[in-house]
């Protein structure tokens, strides 16, 4: 459907975005649970550095916020990274965090 060299297929080069940043960030709950249980790298950051803490908050998905609020996992501390969204300045997103 796309060709090679679109804007589409750049855009996602250019972003770095990985399947588990795409379900966090459109708030494919199942798909993200399954990556993350076949050993997906769940610390990864896109090309413009947000995880998929920052990308389920920018697009309100809260569901995913909350699995991964009760998952509890140290490595990915959810609520400092909401709060350091909060805190931001010159946010260029109107989301659940800013």
């Amino acid at each position: 459907m796309f060709k090679h060299g679109s804007i589409f297929t750049m855009s996602i080069y250019r972003l770095r975005s990985t399947p588990i940043l795409l379900a966090a960030s459109s708030g494919g709950l199942s798909v993200l649970k399954g990556l993350i249980e076949l050993g997906a790298d769940y610390k990864r950051l896109d090309g413009e550095h947000n995880g998929i803490v920052s990308l389920a908050a920018m697009r309100f998905h809260t569901n995913v916020l909350e699995y991964l609020i009760e998952w509890s996992n140290p490595e990915i501390k959810v609520w400092e990274i909401l709060v350091g969204k909060y805190n931001c300045l010159g946010c260029e997103y109107n989301c659940v965090t800013c």
